[in-house]
């Protein structure tokens, strides 16, 4: 694995973990500028408490998916390190976020978000 690919996953499993922990300004701190601007702090805690509004408990754990991760993909772009999968788990649900990561001056970034699973 690339040095640029474990950055990326690396970046991905704290986005999952910040998420999991309700700290959705860490989160927001891993997107790329453009990201940013589409998905604010509570943007993101509306996103994830919209896609777990039927369970009946918080989420407990973030995994990457590392058995799926990709570095080609059909809608990838010059930038692109890696398509990751987040499973977001809690105590009688599964759900995920899937996060597309980009090299930007800041490091690897999440360019892209697509909540719930597949």
């Amino acid at each position: 694995m690339t040095e640029h690919l474990n950055a990326a996953i690396l970046v991905a499993e704290q986005f999952g973990q910040a998420i999991v922990r309700g700290d959705f300004e860490a989160a927001h701190a891993l997107l790329a500028d453009e990201t940013q601007r589409t998905y604010s702090p509570a943007a993101l805690k509306t996103a994830v408490t919209d896609m777990i509004a039927y369970a009946e408990a918080p989420l407990q754990h973030a995994t990457v998916m590392r058995e799926v991760v990709m570095e080609d993909w059909p809608d990838k772009q010059p930038g692109d390190l890696a398509w990751v999968y987040v499973s977001l788990q809690g105590e009688s649900f599964s759900e995920a976020v899937t996060v597309v990561l980009a090299d930007t001056k800041r490091g690897a970034r999440i360019r892209e978000l697509e909540w719930g699973r597949p």
